[in-house]
């Protein structure tokens, strides 16, 4: 029985001092990562490039003879195919067509083409 608690002894100083060894290894690699690093500051940054550009549109109007309630059925910018429906005109005279569709009425001089 005494070489049994003198082996238990033994191991449990050598655990010990394993134990010890790996946690101040730890600390060790915590402290000293070989990685030189800065102190970091909070900061606003902004940069900026002037330029001077051209925007190139491929666009056409589109003119009516008649007056009425003008329902796009496109939105700003948004493309049609050739032929598409852009726009629904409605007789002024039927005012649910518009208010049914989200038009709004337009004065002649806002959709008819000018004089050339």
């Amino acid at each position: 029985m005494g070489s049994n608690t003198l082996f238990r002894k033994i191991s449990s100083i050598a655990v010990a001092i394993l134990l010890l060894i790996y946690v101040g290894y730890q600390i060790y690699r915590s402290q000293y990562t070989g990685f030189k690093t800065e102190t970091a500051m909070y900061a606003d940054l902004s940069a900026s490039i002037d330029t001077t550009g051209f925007i190139i549109r491929n666009e056409e109007l589109v003119y009516s003879r008649y007056d009425g309630v003008l329902n796009y059925t496109l939105d700003d910018g948004e493309k049609t195919a050739f032929g598409g429906t852009v726009a629904e005109l409605y007789p002024a005279a039927s005012s649910r067509a518009g208010e049914s569709h989200g038009g709004r009425v337009l004065e002649p001089e806002e959709h008819r083409q000018p004089d050339q």
